[in-house]
């Protein structure tokens, strides 16, 4: 978002962009989950299923997240995606040593940057992965070979990724000779003990999503383990990650928010060997592995018509229970048929007129939703008189939420008609002022005679 404020791309069209490119990249985890699992279609059947097994993969928890806002996490998706089909083309040896080296380089790297937590189970998979597929091939584990791919494929992402991300004091010990590192360690250890205890918006779902994708899983590890070891060991992992969470959620250092994103990459592993289970068994009997398949898409098709989902944000439902298998899709339902837009087409007039008309030097606020607050940030990069001070989205909701105390001490408040802040200080926000711009979603009030 930040290089399309810089003069690339007017700021104006940052919402569109956004939306655009959630969207392109929900296609492309699909189109990335399908190529990987009709690789392994023997027949135009299995090929079918392929394609219908992708279309319920990518309207679980994908669409979830791009629903949700979560642009950094759907490419970290995305990037599992790859490294599944990756691993794949490996045991194959079907690119090269060195380009094994170079591909799965990006990607482990490409996944720290994009949702660390999933760096755990998949590094860990990966890890005796590498090793065993190389102590396959060399029928020694200690080689400089091994050693090559385990630092260039993990480590070296590792360390980048952790510096990066968590530790960028790091960077200046190395560069900077003196330097105090007394706090050398201090994001790790917030993150640890505090970061992950903060709660955020997110869909909880504890385990009925999952119960329905177990058992062709748990054949295709059994029974073909062989085949299944990435995999299979990225899921094993995930789910003692996953345990080990709910232990720190219980104990009041883990939040839901932190727990329940770990259920958007076992989402994708039980996915995947749920279909290699079903084309497992079909090469022994098509009508055991069909019949449950149709009977998965007959219930998620009847709970979509019939059903009626309770979302709840950030919190485990004390409901759930197992019959809700297919939880997930009445969800993403609920939310787009009823969650409204950020930002009406109206509301961006609204941001639009303010960026183009209003003096660069002049104190603004907002008064909306805490999502329309976001995107006038975005959009206009003015709002907030303290915006150095301003650092993700649970300060700007605290000034948005107190923002009638803002009222007569800037000089210009947008508002939105539809916005819960709006109505709430509605008649301290318009005392004392006159409409600069005004639709039928809100306007711009300027202050008469403002108080700094």
């Amino acid at each position: 978002m930040k290089c399309l404020n810089d003069g690339i791309v007017d700021p104006f069209y940052n919402y569109n962009i956004l939306i655009g490119f959630g969207i392109f990249v929900l296609f492309l985890t699909g189109f990335m989950f399908y190529t990987t699992i009709a690789s392994f279609a023997k027949n135009s059947n299995i090929r079918l299923l392929a394609f219908i097994v992708s279309i319920l993969y990518t309207m679980g928890y994908p669409l979830n997240s791009l629903l949700f806002g979560f642009e950094y996490f759907s490419i970290g998706i995305l990037i599992l995606g790859a490294i599944i089909a990756s691993c794949n083309i490996y045991q194959k040896g079907q690119i090269g040593y060195k380009q094994n080296l170079l591909v799965f380089f990006l990607l482990n790297f490409g996944l720290f940057n994009a949702y660390y937590m999933f760096v755990p189970y998949t590094y860990s998979a990966c890890w005796i992965y590498f090793c065993y597929q190389e102590y396959k091939k060399q029928k020694k584990l200690f080689t400089k070979r091994t050693f090559t791919m385990l630092f260039v494929t993990l480590l070296l992402p590792f360390f980048l990724g952790y510096i990066y991300n968590i530790e960028p004091g790091i960077y200046g010990v190395l560069i900077k000779k003196g330097l105090d590192t007394s706090e050398l360690l201090k994001n790790a250890d917030n993150l640890i003990n505090e970061k992950f205890a903060i709660k955020g918006y997110i869909y909880v779902n504890l385990f009925s999503n999952m119960l329905l994708l177990l058992p062709f899983s748990i054949l295709s590890i059994v029974k073909n383990w062989k085949e299944e070891k990435a995999v299979g060991l990225m899921t094993i992992f995930n789910i003692v990650f996953i345990l080990i969470l709910l232990v720190g959620n219980k104990l009041g250092k883990v939040s839901y928010y932190y727990l329940s994103k770990n259920y958007f990459s076992l989402w994708l592993f039980l996915f995947y060997l749920t279909y290699k289970g079903i084309i497992l068994k079909y090469e022994n009997n098509k009508y055991i592995s069909t019949i449950p398949a149709i009977l998965y898409v007959g219930v998620v098709v009847v709970t979509l018509i019939f059903g009626n989902g309770n979302l709840t944000h950030g919190e485990a439902n004390p409901n759930e229970n197992i019959l809700q298998v297919t939880d997930i899709y009445l969800a993403n339902k609920k939310i787009l048929l009823e969650k409204p837009v950020d930002l009406t087409k109206d509301e961006l007039e609204i941001l639009k007129y303010a960026k183009e008309n209003l003096e660069q030097d002049k104190l603004i606020e907002v008064a909306g939703n805490p999502e329309q607050g976001y995107w006038a940030y975005a959009i206009t990069r003015r709002i907030n008189d303290d915006e150095p001070k301003i650092r993700g989205e649970t300060k700007l909701s605290v000034k948005m939420a107190h923002v009638g105390k803002r009222a007569g001490k800037v000089d210009y408040m947008i508002y939105f008609n539809r916005g819960f802040f709006y109505k709430y200080y509605q008649e301290v926000l318009l005392k004392d002022t006159e409409v600069v711009y005004e639709n039928s979603a809100g306007g711009i009030l300027k202050y008469t005679n403002p108080e700094y």
